[in-house]
This record gives C-alpha cells, structure tokens and sequence, in this order.
C-alpha cells in the first residue's frame, strides 16, 4: 500500500547534491490563448511512501473532471530505505511534461496510482486566456 504526500505543479524542478529538491513557481491553473498549441513545459512533483523497498510503478493521468483523458504516464521508479517518521519507504518523484495539449477550459485533474492503486489526485483549472483588443 502506497501513501501520498505530496504532488504539486511547477515551472522547474531543481535537485541539490545533498538531495533535497527546489521547486520553483508552483501554480494550479493554466491559462491557455490557443487550446491548439501546447501548454508549456511543466513539472509535476511528486512524493510518495510504499511499505516495500524495490521498484514500483505510478500511473499519472491527466483528464477533464468527467470526461476523456488527456495524457497518461507510466513510469517505474525505485524506493530504498525506511523513514524512521512514516514507517514508509519514501520516494521523490519529478515527471517533465511537454507537448500537453487540453482541449478546452475547465476543471481537470492528474490521478495517481502506485502499483494499480489509485492514491490521489491533484486539481488544476484551465481557463480561457481574455481576448486581446486590438485598436
């Protein structure tokens, strides 16, 4: 069984030598002027405890809340070692998103799954960019 502890939306993602990691700009909305073009490059951030050491599999899936998806990730990484705090086997995970592209404005939301199993989600709001006037 998989816990979630943190997922967030970022411009970058930056790790230090010593491990820890910098995330810079976090936001929960897009705002999009042509829902032809992609969104930009983007990071979703990611931190999850298992109860097991070695490597699993987590599933991102990005859709308009009741509706289609728009992308989805599968992508296995590895956990060492237990945290004394949780109990858990911790793991940090950056995900680079590019070439994105969502078809309309509105609610949509990335699920997470660890092993198959769903742990979470994470709300994001796109909204339509206002028309620019032109003189």
């Amino acid at each position: 069984m998989a816990k979630l502890f943190l997922a967030t939306l970022c411009d970058d993602v930056r790790e230090e030598k010593t491990g820890k990691f910098s995330l810079m700009g976090l936001f929960d909305r897009f705002i999009v002027a042509d829902f032809r073009a992609p969104l930009p490059t983007f990071w979703l951030f990611v931190q999850i405890g298992c109860d097991s050491e070695g490597e699993h599999e987590l599933t991102v899936e990005l859709r308009q809340v009741d509706g289609p998806s728009v992308l989805r990730a599968d992508l296995k990484h590895g956990i060492a070692g237990q945290s004394s705090i949780t109990g858990l086997c911790h793991a940090n995970v950056n995900l680079r998103l590019e070439h994105v592209v969502v078809p309309s404005a509105g609610v949509y939301e990335f699920t997470l799954r660890s092993d198959g199993e769903e742990i979470g989600s994470l709300p994001v709001e796109v909204v339509q960019a206002p028309a620019r006037v032109v003189h």
